[in-house]
């Protein structure tokens, strides 16, 4: 090759390493998208109080609704709720069905697999109800007795870890059928969150939470992985909520109990 010839072959290879590098080469991130689009997509559950659930005029409402809202707004976009279960909603995220998840999401290492998280939003645990006039007090009085539990929940390893071996699982597709059972006797307990069984119970004395916190439960934005502006952005919104005093705002109106705040970031 010509002195020339490999001139102009370096320089090509410049120019294009140069194109890589820059940033409108690099793959867009979804803050850029959302914006572009003018809408922010989230993914909600319809069956779980009090983070989304329908109430009785026929709309979305919960913790995660309200900061979906809230988000909406200081991102400057419209909003679109997208319903999603305890097994669908990280597909949904994957597929790009939906920006990201408010969901009752736990953040988990096996779920930091598949996606990334926000920080936590929500601290929560994993409790039973029972019947009050059950005798259940606790995990070991389960022997030989029905439990009912969510697909695609992270209840399953508390259940191994702390009940005896012959309990008996039921699992269902969302939370208002596994409390049905219970309601109905085809199930002696029902084990989920702390928050959603106490807002199912608000109004029902036949019921009660029993035993110990089998688990933590901490509640985290699920979003696609190696977005770090996406992320930056969500997070930085969530520690404004806190600021301003709308992270106290929504979840004084839905829950009854103290949470911790959000970790604020210096």
């Amino acid at each position: 090759m010509s002195r020339k010839g490999l001139a102009g072959t370096i320089a090509a290879l410049i120019v294009i390493t140069a194109s890589v590098l820059t940033p409108s080469a690099r793959a867009q991130s979804q803050l850029e998208t959302v914006k572009a689009r003018g809408t922010l997509q989230v993914g909600v559950r319809f069956d779980s109080p009090p983070f989304g659930f329908v109430d009785a005029d026929g709309k979305n409402v919960g913790i995660d609704v309200e900061i979906a809202q809230e988000l909406a707004k200081r991102l400057g976009t419209k909003l679109q709720l997208l319903q999603v279960t305890a097994q669908s909603r990280i597909p949904m995220l994957n597929s790009g069905k939906v920006d990201l998840l408010l969901a009752a999401l736990t953040h988990t290492r096996e779920r930091e697999k598949a996606i990334d998280f926000s920080i936590t939003y929500v601290n929560d645990a994993i409790k039973m109800l029972v019947k009050t006039d059950s005798g259940i007090k606790g995990p070991s009085d389960m022997t030989g007795k029905v439990l009912s539990l969510i697909q695609g929940s992270t209840v399953l390893p508390a259940v191994k870890r702390v009940m005896p071996g012959n309990v008996r699982i039921v699992q269902y597709q969302e939370n208002p059928q596994a409390y049905l059972s219970l309601r109905q006797g085809m199930t002696d307990a029902f084990l989920t969150d702390v928050l959603t069984l106490d807002k199912l119970i608000q109004s029902d004395s036949a019921f009660q939470i029993v035993g110990p916190d089998l688990s933590t439960e901490p509640i985290a934005i699920g979003l696609r992985k190696n977005d770090s502006d996406w992320r930056n952005a969500i997070n930085a919104m969530l520690q404004d909520m806190v600021t301003d005093g709308t992270w106290d705002r929504i979840v004084k109106k839905f829950v009854h109990v103290p949470l911790a705040r959000p970790e604020m970031w210096p």
